[in-house]
């Protein structure tokens, strides 16, 4: 399948359940299509996301709905780790997480104390605490005086500005990088075993990275600030876009790969759960940090974790062995 007839694919498919997909279709080649379209939203929101910010900064709420349309964007495609994100570090340039020594307070703020705000270019050589989601979060959302926020400065708003631009040429390489891999990743019999094993990393680290350890669930106490985009709030939001995003480009090649395995049930749990897990997430507030603090909205994160559990087993015990697939150490199990 060339690129341009998986593009037209996708553009006569986004719209129907994942039931619709042409019987003939490999695995393969719907995991393919379905990750081009979440790349090319991802490039897409990215580069409005930029625009606004070139057209300044005056009404900080239309940058924060910019922002987190782009940051929803890469929750759905951030599971895949494979491939073209492998290279030049590109899943950190878009978001630098776990940042346990607050490293992007000090990028960002050493910058905005600078002479001149950098350049996309000198953003681009800067650390990857300076780069991406988490770096523009702090810049709309971090107040210490409650008021104002660094974005609404002259240098805080040029910062974000270039922050911006770089974000926008990330993902607009990445997505034509991946677009460029599509007969490699087709022809590669391994790929198959890596997708499935990417999604179960994404599961491994949303359960025990972005809920577990803030919920206080690993033996320590609960810290809000261990969960990803805490200074915003939508903590939850992004979870909830990450189990979209699987919804989405994984499950519809996940079932074709069962049905050929003669486990079809299996293929409509996976989809079932996967779906009531996601629902769960979008009917929760936001925030994670909030809820550590409210014992009624703690029970919901916990309902929460305990679908997210059993989404995981499921993966880990029922579909990957149905498939043949060993799996081996991931960077989820522990430093």
């Amino acid at each position: 399948m060339t690129l341009r007839r998986s593009l037209l694919a996708l553009l006569a498919t986004s719209l129907l359940s994942s039931s619709a997909w042409a019987d003939d279709a490999e695995p393969k080649e719907r995991w393919y299509i379905a990750i081009s379209g979440q790349y090319q939203t991802l490039q897409d929101e990215s580069a409005a996301l930029a625009g606004t910010l070139q057209n300044g900064c005056q009404n900080p709420n239309a940058v924060r709905n910019a922002w987190l349309a782009a940051y929803k964007a890469w929750q759905r495609v951030r599971y895949v780790d494979f491939g073209p994100i492998e290279q030049q570090s590109r899943a950190w340039q878009l978001q630098f997480w776990p940042d346990r020594k607050n490293l992007i307070a000090k990028k960002v703020d050493a910058w905005l104390k600078a002479p001149n705000p950098p350049t996309p270019e000198q953003v681009a050589a800067d650390s990857v605490a300076l780069k991406g989601f988490p770096a523009l979060e702090y810049l709309l959302f971090e107040s210490e005086n409650g008021d104002t926020i660094p974005l609404e400065s002259p240098q805080g708003c040029a910062l974000a500005g270039a922050i911006g631009q770089h974000l926008a040429t990330t993902t607009q390489a990445l997505n034509q990088d991946w677009q460029a891999f599509e007969e490699h990743y087709l022809s590669t019999e391994g790929y198959t075993e890596t997708t499935v094993e990417s999604a179960l990393h994404g599961l491994q680290i949303l359960d025990d990275k972005r809920l577990a350890e803030p919920m206080g669930l690993r033996g320590k106490s609960r810290n809000g600030y261990l969960a990803d985009a805490w200074r915003s709030g939508e903590s939850v939001t992004l979870i909830a876009a990450s189990l979209a995003g699987l919804e989405q480009s994984f499950v519809p090649g996940a079932q074709a790969l069962l049905q050929q395995e003669g486990e079809t049930e299996l293929g409509q749990e996976l989809e079932e759960t996967l779906s009531e897990t996601r629902a769960l997430a979008e009917s929760l507030p936001s925030g994670l940090a909030p809820a550590l603090e409210d014992e009624q909205a703690y029970k919901g994160l916990q309902r929460l974790y305990v679908q997210v559990e059993q989404l995981r087993q499921l993966m880990e015990y029922k579909i990957a062995p149905a498939l043949n697939i060993t799996q081996g150490f991931n960077s989820s199990d522990g430093d």
